[in-house]
C-alpha cells in the first residue's frame, strides 16, 4: 500500500533531520572534550531520527513509540536482529549519548584526562558508524 503525502512528508523531514546531524559531526585533532561530547550526541540523534523514518513506513503505530528511545531501539531490533551491526551501533550510541551528556566525569574515569584517546576513539566509532547511518538512511528513503 503506498504511502500519504503526509506521512511520506513526515518521514522526508525525519531524513533531513537525521541528515543534517550526521553531517555535523566533525572529530579531528582539535576538538576539546565537550566538542567530543557533543558529537557522541548529535550521531546519537541522526541514528534515532533515521530509524523513526524507517519505522513509520513500515509500522502503523510509531507515534506512540516515537518518545521512548528504548521502544524505538526494540523496534529497530525486532525489524533487523539482535546481532544486526545497525542494532549494535543504535545500542552503542545510545549508551555513549547518555554518559557524555549526564555523566560529568566520563572523561575522566574513561580516559584519565588523555584527551587523544578520547579523540582516536571517536574517530573510529564516527567512521564505523556512519556506514551503518547511510544503510539504514538510505533504507527509510526506500519508501519515499
Amino acid at each position: 500500500m503506498p504511502l500519504s503525502p503526509y506521512l511520506q512528508e513526515r518521514i522526508a523531514s525525519r531524513l533531513r533531520l537525521a541528515l543534517g546531524l550526521i553531517e555535523t559531526v566533525r572529530i579531528d585533532s582539535s576538538c576539546s572534550e565537550y566538542d567530543i561530547r557533543n558529537c557522541l550526541s548529535r550521531l546519537y540523534y541522526a541514528f534515532f531520527h533515521a530509524s523513526l523514518a524507517l519505522l513509520m513506513a513500515t509500522e502503523s503505530d510509531i507515534d506512540a513509540v516515537s518518545k521512548s528511545h528504548g521502544m524505538v531501539q526494540a523496534r529497530v531490533q525486532r525489524r533487523f536482529g539482535k546481532a544486526m551491526s545497525i542494532t549494535r551501533t543504535i545500542r552503542e550510541l545510545y549508551d555513549l549519548r547518555k554518559l557524555s551528556d549526564y555523566e560529568a566525569d566520563m572523561f575522566a574515569r574513561r580516559y584519565r584526562g588523555n584527551i587523544e584517546a578520547a579523540r582516536k576513539e571517536a574517530i573510529l566509532l564516527l567512521k564505523r558508524a556512519k556506514a551503518d547511518f547511510y544503510w539504514l538512511y538510505y533504507e527509510a528513503r526506500k519508501s519515499l
